[in-house]
């Protein structure tokens, strides 16, 4: 449930009910949480940002009102957009914006697996695989570019860190470049990325996803 909360700001309500089950274990049992969640968006497009940002804070709880394990989760997120103006050859015409955001995800208590969070992969590190973690902090900043109508250009840079265990050579790193493309009302970007580390390679990690990064 969402309710308007003030100008471009919305206070959402989510109740969720789920069966689990530890990794090989038979035994299955319930999961009950309830997340209350903070929303601010006030970008001047939603379909191509140049303005504005999104702003968001979620608690989510588990347990404690219904039999159910115990854990809370808080989510923080931070974007921004920004127009640019790069007076390069067939550039200087079109839509150019720099994004950016950041985001601290944190766990605590007995955080089933399931209910974890993904750290790396298409939604957070492109050309990385994903793991999973319970605190995590990353960031991405990109230069998009709306070539034609229904189709943008993306640079970007990717990094993160897994909080629970604070070790700056298990932290992720990429850059690369990215083409989003509305199919039918569908959004569908092609990542290729380059892996920051000892076994990056010149020929990037391919990769599809359907929505835009945020």
């Amino acid at each position: 449930m969402s309710y308007p909360w003030a100008d471009y700001t919305y206070l959402d309500l989510t109740y969720k009910h789920e069966v689990i089950r530890e990794i090989g274990s038979p035994v299955w049992g319930p999961l009950e949480s309830l997340t209350i969640g903070l929303r601010y968006d006030d970008v001047d497009n939603p379909r191509f940002p140049t303005m504005g940002g999104r702003r968001h804070f979620s608690l989510e709880k588990a347990g404690g009102f219904a039999a159910s394990v115990e854990f809370s989760k808080i989510s923080l997120s931070w974007i921004h957009f920004a127009p640019a103006q790069l007076n390069l050859p067939f550039f200087a015409e079109l839509e150019q914006v720099v994004a950016s955001r950041l985001v601290l995800e944190w766990g605590g208590g007995e955080v089933d697996p399931s209910q974890a969070f993904s750290f790396g992969g298409t939604t957070t590190i492109r050309g990385t695989e994903a793991s999973l973690a319970t605190r995590l902090c990353y960031s991405n900043i990109e230069y998009r570019v709306a070539l034609v109508e229904g189709l943008s250009a993306v640079l970007f840079f990717d990094c993160g860190v897994n909080l629970d265990q604070v070790n700056l050579s298990e932290a992720k790193a990429s850059f690369g470049l990215e083409f989003g493309v509305e199919v039918v009302g569908m959004y569908v970007r092609i990542d290729m990325a380059w892996v920051f580390g000892p076994e990056m390679r010149l020929v990037p990690n391919f990769d599809f996803a359907f929505s835009p990064m945020f």
